[in-house]
């Protein structure tokens, strides 16, 4: 990490966060950034296997794709390789559905059948990617940019990513929502 523990600190609040989702009054946003093989994919894969089922974690999505997925859950959403592109529409509406679903916002959309449709959006969203879209500030502000440095030292060659312990990381997924739940009484006061 670019800042050491406090980007490493970052990602773990927003963990804990993420597994709490629906139960908080506001959600963080986190960008996770690097160069290429920094290890951004693998962080996802970490991701995806200590959160089990309870992340939605997808590498190519709109907005209308993850509300529609996320239903009335508060899964905490991880997206992969969010680019930056010419066009950064999609993206923008992805970063905009995050925003909301930061304060928990009422979204309204209209159906085929001329019924609307009303949910809720109360996810934790965390993106990466090599370059960052551009943002209004207003999503700008609100996200945690986390940088990752390279893997390995200059002149060093690259031996692939590291090998993840899916049994181990699940364990530590269980022992975090665990100890979240456990302590959730203590929540309002440690805020």
């Amino acid at each position: 990490w670019r800042r050491g523990k406090t980007d490493a600190l970052l990602l773990l609040g927003w963990i804990g966060t993420a597994m709490l989702g629906g139960a908080l009054r506001w959600r963080p946003m986190a960008w996770v950034t690097g160069d290429r093989a920094t290890g951004k994919s693998t962080l996802h894969e970490m991701l995806a296997i200590v959160m089990g089922e309870g992340i939605v974690s997808v590498a190519d999505a709109t907005g209308a794709g993850i509300w529609q997925k996320l239903g009335h859950a508060s899964l905490p959403v991880a997206i992969d390789e969010l680019e930056a592109d010419e066009d950064n529409r999609r993206a923008l509406a992805i970063i905009k559905l995050a925003r909301q679903a930061a304060s928990g916002a009422v979204m309204l959309r209209g159906g085929a059948d001329h019924k609307g449709v009303e949910f809720t959006a109360r996810s934790c969203f965390l993106f990466s990617s090599i370059l960052i879209p551009p943002m209004q500030p207003q999503d700008r502000s609100r996200m945690a940019i986390l940088e990752l440095e390279p893997l390995v030292a200059p002149g060093e060659a690259f031996r692939g990513p590291p090998k993840l312990d899916h049994r181990r990381l699940a364990e530590i997924g269980a022992a975090l929502r665990r100890r979240l739940v456990d302590g959730w009484h203590r929540w309002e006061a440690t805020l």
